[in-house]
């Protein structure tokens, strides 16, 4: 499906109001799913619709005061266009207030597919869930131009389907080609790749 008609479908129980600008008022804010270095991400329960989302918040004075504000626009850049990507947490709209930037999305009604505390996965899970981050990547690289950058277990959500929602592009970039890398050494500690890492290390992957 089409990213624009995939995004549509997620409001598809609203009625016509929906259709105006949206603000947080449109939005009842079930819980704080996360804090992160400009803003929070709240499950949120769009009145219209009944429907759920993860809606981040950004606080554009604490962006432009640290002077981040190209990683601000890159990271919305990089998340409409994986739009559509599969096995990505979807953008569904983009609004703003005078304080903050508002990026609406997929939520994972589930949350980290390996909480904290949870038991460790089957191998067989494994290999599920690894290819189906696989084909999320390879369909970034290859038709969104989009490099992630911080593919770790807390950007790794539980879909409504059960499948792997990745999500978080904050340190994410967008490419020239399929072919394009960068160098760049960034991601969570702990789960950046060897070749990024390391110069010369060994790594599977031809690009960070």
């Amino acid at each position: 499906m089409p990213a624009a008609a995939y995004a549509a479908s997620l409001l598809a129980d609203a009625p016509p109001s929906c259709t105006a600008p949206l603000t947080t008022h449109d939005f009842w804010q079930e819980t704080q799913l996360g804090q992160g270095s400009y803003g929070a991400v709240a499950l949120v329960r769009h009145e219209a619709s009944g429907r759920y989302f993860a809606l981040k918040s950004v606080d554009k004075a604490l962006v432009r005061r640290r002077r981040h504000a190209a990683c601000l626009v890159d990271e919305v850049r990089a998340t409409a266009l994986a739009a559509g990507a599969p096995r990505v947490a979807a953008l569904v709209a983009t609004f703003e207030d005078e304080g903050h930037l508002h990026l609406l999305l997929e939520a994972a009604p589930d949350g980290p597919l390996l909480p904290e505390g949870a038991p460790p996965l089957d191998r067989g899970e494994v290999a599920r869930r690894l290819a189906e981050l696989a084909a999320a990547l390879a369909f970034l690289h290859e038709k969104c131009l989009v490099a992630h950058r911080d593919v770790a277990p807390g950007n790794v959500l539980s879909g409504s389907d059960g499948a792997v929602r990745l999500c978080d592009f904050g340190v994410a970039a967008c490419l020239e080609t399929p072919r394009d890398r960068r160098r760049t050494i960034c991601g969570t500690p702990g789960y950046v790749a060897p070749e990024v890492k390391t110069p010369g290390a060994n790594g599977y992957a031809p690009f960070a």
